[in-house]
């Protein structure tokens, strides 16, 4: 990880744990992630370059919801699938890192993936992980992980 920031809003400054929610943005060009605790989605304004990642709190479950069509994109809606599916940990460690009020205890609940796209054969929901299960190991909160390999996605690169 090159560096995660944190900007936690006033909104969410007094919020109980599961009422905070979590935009992570990721800048290509550096590397660099910034997590926003927010108490509203509508408090964070979408950027044109960044890749972001929505991530709440449910009923019993903790949803992560990633967002494939961006017309700024490098990468083709199947591409983008690949990426935030081949990222999915590191997100979750970063989002999860970020939070001030999170204890082990608050992460025994089930992960809800949700990948949205204009195309209905993109639009997948996922309920098969425990989320402590899925993050932790023996040491704790497992560590971020470089080296996702953009090489075999080539072929999902936008034609200039």
């Amino acid at each position: 990880m090159m560096k995660l920031g944190v900007k936690e809003y006033d909104s969410a400054k007094e919020l109980d744990l599961r009422e905070r929610k979590y935009i992570l943005a990721h800048d290509d060009e550096t590397g660099n992630l910034m997590v926003h605790i927010v108490k509203d989605f509508d408090e964070y304004k979408l950027s044109d370059k960044l890749d972001e990642v929505f991530a709440y709190w449910g009923d019993n479950k903790f949803v992560v919801a990633f967002l494939l069509d961006n017309e700024k994109s490098a990468y083709v809606p199947e591409g983008r699938f690949k990426i935030f599916e081949g990222h999915l940990k590191n997100s979750l460690i970063a989002i999860l890192k970020a939070e001030r009020k999170l204890s082990p205890d608050d992460l025994n609940l089930t992960l809800r993936e949700e990948y949205r796209s204009a195309n209905p054969s993109l639009n997948l929901v996922r309920e098969e992980k425990n989320l402590y299960d899925y993050i932790y190991g023996d040491d704790g909160l497992e560590k971020y992980k470089p080296g996702f390999d953009y090489k075999t996605l080539a072929h999902y690169k936008k034609k200039i």
